[in-house]
């Protein structure tokens, strides 16, 4: 067996056992889980499918909009498009084949294989300090209703967190990360340099990301029970939190029960026990189902546009053509 094979096979097993004891845990509930008052409410669950859908494209985005800062100029539905085509190699164990896709498609339509590197790199740094900064803000208003000892114990790491967060926002602390980066690759091409009207516009879209993902799981669990009001946006950031953890968890297909696991144990702070990991296990399927929705419509898009593109090139040549005749 090759070493890339056993790889392959320990991600595949690992989140195949974190699944299987999230599955024992709804068993251990279930007469509890037969009891609860879950009715099906497929307009919420509507919600949730169209908030997913709106997340990939916040996220696509904000992706366009950190090409456009390096100075790679590409229409919205060409990048959408190799975007979401490339991501979907993260189903491959292994997180490296979501980027192996995206520098495949998009060195093939003459992007440079090392700034699309770079590009992905800062990608990561404002997707995960703005998913622990989503969970943080919301870890303060609620460390106080969670009655856990455990997570108000974590009330110094959080605001310290916080603190360092915001300051990792300015370019200074992002040029020098960056230092560290190239350091580590040994790649001095790898350099960035992104202005402050960017950061603001990115971190931006990518806190509008979290609260659509997040609002998603929301209208998902308000699709079979009523929760309070005042839990909305704990919800929020416990999903972002469970995803900057599974999405740390690289051994592991897109933190395949890993985020699920987190997402259990924040869930059931206030839900019943067994019925978070079942909301869990099934906003998992819900992500598949939009990114594949997603992708068809991206697919769509693509299509749509360069069709018209080509349409209007071939209108301005016969123009001209007629024009040189005349």
């Amino acid at each position: 067996m090759t070493k890339n094979a056993l790889k392959k096979m320990l991600s595949a097993t690992v989140g195949l056992i974190i699944i299987f004891f999230l599955l024992r845990h709804v068993w251990t509930y279930w007469d509890i889980l037969k009891n609860s008052k879950v009715s099906i409410k497929w307009t919420m669950i509507l919600f949730s499918y169209f908030f997913g859908l709106l997340s990939f494209f916040i996220y696509s985005l904000a992706w366009h909009f950190m090409l456009r800062s390096d100075g790679m100029s590409v229409r919205f539905a060409v990048s959408n498009y190799m975007l979401t085509k490339g991501n979907l190699g993260k189903y491959i164990p292994g997180r490296v084949w979501q980027f192996v896709g995206r520098l495949y498609f998009f060195n093939d339509i003459g992007f440079s294989k090392a700034r699309i590197i770079m590009i992905a790199a800062l990608e990561q740094y404002f997707l995960m300090l703005s998913a622990f900064l989503i969970f943080g803000i919301s870890f303060l208003f609620f460390q106080n209703i969670l009655n856990n000892a455990f997570l108000i114990y974590l009330k110094i790491i959080i605001i310290v967190g916080l603190i360092t967060g915001f300051l990792s926002l300015h370019p200074k602390s992002i040029v020098f990360w960056n230092r560290i980066f190239l350091k580590l690759t040994k790649r001095e091409d790898l350099q960035i340099y992104i202005s402050t009207k960017y950061i603001v516009l990115l971190i931006s879209l990518y806190f509008i990301y979290w609260i659509t993902i997040g609002l998603s799981v929301l209208f998902l669990i308000k699709g079979g029970l009523n929760i309070p009001v005042k839990y909305m946006l704990f919800v929020v950031g416990s999903n972002a939190i469970a995803y900057f953890v599974g999405y740390i968890s690289f051994i592991i297909p897109n933190g395949l029960g890993v985020r699920e696991g987190v997402l259990t144990y924040l869930l059931e702070l206030f839900i019943v026990k067994g019925l978070g990991a079942v909301i869990s296990i099934l906003s998992r399927i819900m992500l598949v189902i939009e990114e594949i929705g997603y992708f068809i419509l991206a697919f769509a898009f693509y299509k749509y546009m360069t069709k018209n593109i080509s349409a209007e090139s071939i209108k301005i040549k016969n123009q001209l053509s007629k024009q040189l005749i005349k």
